[in-house]
């Protein structure tokens, strides 16, 4: 329809009243969609309002790439983002790191480098040697050019080796929203720090 069309393109020129109002339009339907699967996959620990909230977020970040491909394109690709959130639960969830292999009292010197090997850089070759303590600024000015919310679920969880029910009480979201929130949150920071560090191994 003419009129989608014409706030996608507006919200693409960075209109955030255009976004706005495509997403409220959607966010019936997303919900739905959500909840039912939620209750289909077993995820008790995600609340439909985290998944939304995380949608939106990327939507945000990512509405100037997005191509308007006919009626109904906007909201097919929302739906599309909103099950990779889900299913990052899913994996969150499958591979969840024993309790007591977390470090609250790592070196934050150890804890920056083991964030970039875990985004796929690897120093196993002399040219790519790199000081401890130079990784570690590189990484946190990385850090601090993420949304709030990706900046302190990565400080949370994985400089400060807390738990992910930890990580949930002090940002007041639920357990399956700090999984969603990591992985794009680490896909994120790596698209950040691509053009300092040199991603030569895959994203774990």
């Amino acid at each position: 329809m003419a009129e989608e069309q014409e706030q996608v393109e507006l919200a693409r020129g960075g209109n955030n009243d255009a976004l706005a109002a495509l997403l409220a339009e959607a966010a019936p339907g997303l919900r739905a969609r959500c909840i039912a699967r939620i209750r289909g996959d077993g995820l008790a620990m995600v609340d439909a309002e985290d998944v939304l909230q995380v949608t939106f977020l990327e939507a945000f970040l990512r509405i100037s790439r997005f191509e308007y491909r006919g009626a109904g394109a906007f909201g097919a690709w929302l739906a599309r983002i909103m099950d990779n959130n889900l299913t990052d639960v899913l994996r969150g969830v499958r591979a969840r790191r024993p309790q007591e292999a977390r470090r609250a009292d790592a070196d934050p010197s150890d804890s920056a480098a083991n964030l970039a090997a875990l985004l796929g850089w690897t120093s196993t070759t002399p040219s790519r040697t790199m000081m401890r303590e130079e990784l570690r600024d590189l990484v946190l000015g990385g850090l601090a050019r993420l949304p709030e919310d990706y900046r302190r679920v990565i400080q949370f969880y994985e400089l400060e080796g807390r738990s992910p029910e930890d990580v949930a009480g002090l940002m007041s979201r639920s357990v399956g929203a700090v999984f969603m929130l990591r992985a794009r949150a680490l896909e994120r920071l790596r698209e950040v720090l691509s053009g300092v560090l040199d991603f030569s191994a895959p994203q774990a």
